[in-house]
């Protein structure tokens, strides 16, 4: 069946058009406190895993940010979800465009100001799917690590964690997912470099449009991700992390390079600089990274999961 990963709707999202350069400094200081809203414990049993995954998810990626933050994540459960929603609960505003209000992500705001921008409530919600997280979730028993196989019909947890934390700190907006349209006088610092030309929406933030050789094709009705099947453009990017299209089972994804050019972009505050191979480079990456998801898919018929399903809700009390 194929598994698609959303980012939580703009209803629950945090939505940057100041750019912040990206700093150079010691990896960021992030803890994860995780609450569980799950009414008579029913999912109780994996919340030992949901734990360690988060923290293992978030500490992967705080090694190319820096500052310093508590957010605390709020975990949902919902039957009516496919596989699983992420995103930031706040949002801070950076700037404006005439009569554009432009904000980031709450998360975002809170690594690079030390202000939460939500007080004592939760920053960060996931929501998995119910039947996702019993059925077809494949947990890591050392989600640090990251060296057990995963088995060929398991989605890992690990990667759809990573994917999720890629929307809570900057792959999220509210632009109509099919005309590209702003809803009102509200964009986030991801919604300013998104561009919708001939029915196509495209990343054009100068790092990312460096390191890629052009605009970055971003996933048409599901825009905060990257690349779609052909015939429109980006089936190069099938294979990343970020990628709105499928998530192929027993296999893991990690943060790339254009992952961290798109948060340097919307001004989550990175690490290090992105690097910027030539334009023929990458196109002979995408073309392999092309021909051995192909070669994949041969292999594994069936087992791709369509990313990124659901409705998300605001959160009921929270409970541990």
């Amino acid at each position: 069946m194929p598994v698609t990963l959303h980012a939580v709707p703009r209803a629950l999202t945090g939505l940057v058009l100041v750019l912040v350069g990206a700093a150079v400094g010691a990896k960021a200081d992030l803890t994860y406190p995780v609450t569980f809203d799950d009414p008579g414990g029913q999912f109780g049993s994996f919340y030992d895993g949901i734990v360690s995954h988060t923290r293992a998810a978030g500490d992967d990626w705080s090694r190319h940010l820096t500052g310093s933050a508590s957010l605390e994540v709020l975990v949902q459960f919902d039957p009516a979800v496919p596989t699983a929603l992420g995103g930031s609960l706040a949002s801070g505003t950076v700037g404006s465009a005439g009569p554009i209000r432009i904000v980031e992500q709450g998360a975002t705001s809170e690594l690079r100001t030390g202000v939460d921008p939500n007080g004592t409530t939760p920053d960060v919600i996931f929501i998995l799917g119910s039947s996702f997280l019993a059925d077809d979730l494949w947990f890591d028993p050392d989600p640090f690590g990251r060296t057990a196989l995963v088995p060929v019909g398991g989605v890992d947890a690990m990667s759809v964690f990573l994917h999720e934390f890629g929307h809570v700190f900057a792959f999220n907006g509210a632009r109509d997912p099919t005309t590209g349209e702003l809803p009102g006088s509200i964009a986030s610092t991801f919604d300013v470099h998104t561009s919708f030309e001939n029915g196509n929406f495209f990343f054009t933030g100068p790092k990312a449009v460096a390191l890629y050789g052009g605009p970055v094709p971003l996933t048409f009705g599901n825009y905060k991700h990257f690349g779609n099947k052909p015939p429109r453009a980006g089936a190069d990017l099938i294979p990343d992390l970020m990628n709105g299209v499928s998530l192929v089972r027993g296999t893991r994804y990690d943060i790339s390079n254009l992952d961290l050019a798109v948060f340097a972009d919307v001004g989550v505050p990175t690490v290090t600089a992105v690097p910027e191979p030539s334009t023929w480079a990458l196109f002979g990456l995408g073309l392999a990274a092309l021909v051995v998801d192909r070669l994949r898919a041969r292999r594994r018929t069936g087992r791709e999961v369509t990313c990124c399903g659901g409705t998300a809700r605001r959160p009921r009390t929270a409970r541990r």
